[in-house]
């Protein structure tokens, strides 16, 4: 939303890396993290969503699409937003790191819980192992700019 863009944006400028978590409204799940590539963008495909109240599109890269349900994370609060359980939020609603980093594993595991049930013909372990080969060096790029904000941050190891 154009509330959110002047958010995302400074979040952008300021900060090596924003991963934006995503969930779907009432889906009771999130499914799946990505990276912001870019700041908000005029003529990045205007008129996407056919909808004036939405600010510019910006290019991100998807690091995960695994799902997991909120009844999966009934422990984790959000000290920005009232200590409230994570699943009540709004959209844009910032977390620490902390628990982004967790809730980002979290997603990556059910991913790779899933990936790990594809077994069966040839060209289901072929198409895997090319679909693996792709997503790895992504997902290790990602995972370790987090880690490297981890040990910014003096939280190495934890």
């Amino acid at each position: 939303t154009k509330m959110n863009s002047h958010k995302l944006t400074e979040a952008f400028r300021g900060s090596d890396h924003v991963i934006l978590i995503f969930s779907v409204n009432e889906s009771r799940q999130y499914q799946g993290f990505a990276r912001m590539e870019s700041e908000p963008e005029v003529n990045l495909y205007p008129g996407l969503f056919n909808a004036n109240f939405l600010a510019p599109n910006f290019r991100i890269k998807w690091i995960s699409k695994g799902c997991i349900g909120f009844d999966s994370l009934e422990g984790f609060k959000n000290p920005f937003n009232d200590n409230l359980p994570l699943k009540i939020a709004r959209d844009g609603q910032e977390m620490p790191f902390e628990t982004g980093y967790e809730v980002c594993l979290l997603m990556e595991e059910a991913e790779q819980g899933i990936e790990d049930m594809e077994t069966g013909s040839e060209s289901t372990q072929t198409s895997y192992n090319r679909k693996k080969e792709e997503t790895d060096d992504t997902q290790d790029e990602a995972l370790l700019a987090i880690e490297e904000l981890r040990i910014s941050r003096g939280m190495e190891g934890k």
